[in-house]
């Protein structure tokens, strides 16, 4: 006799799963692009003529990129528990073996 045969397939995210999966790609991605372009804006900053504004160039990007990383690092695996929270059921579809 032989064994039924055993499909298991996943259903597709709903529209809140597919909105928490886009979020978390977006918010691992942007933020390194955010600090480059901060490391970039204070560079042109800081080598510049004016020796004040080179320095506040060089406090204020540090801090923005300190805020970036700290919201980035705490914020992936938020967003990573929510992706995974919101994927489809597993579904196990059984198929009665055929007659011989």
């Amino acid at each position: 006799m032989s064994k039924p045969l055993r499909f298991v397939a996943r259903a597709p995210r709903s529209a809140f799963g597919q909105a928490m999966k886009a979020l978390f790609w977006v918010f691992l991605l942007v933020p390194p692009v955010l600090m480059f372009g901060t490391c970039a804006a204070t560079t042109t900053a800081m080598n510049g003529s004016d020796p004040d504004l080179g320095l506040f160039a060089f406090i204020m990007g540090g801090g923005a990129i300190g805020v970036l990383s700290a919201v980035w690092l705490f914020g992936v695996p938020i967003f990573a528990i929510l992706a995974l929270m919101t994927r489809g059921r597993l579904m196990v579809i059984e198929q009665p073996p055929p007659h011989a």
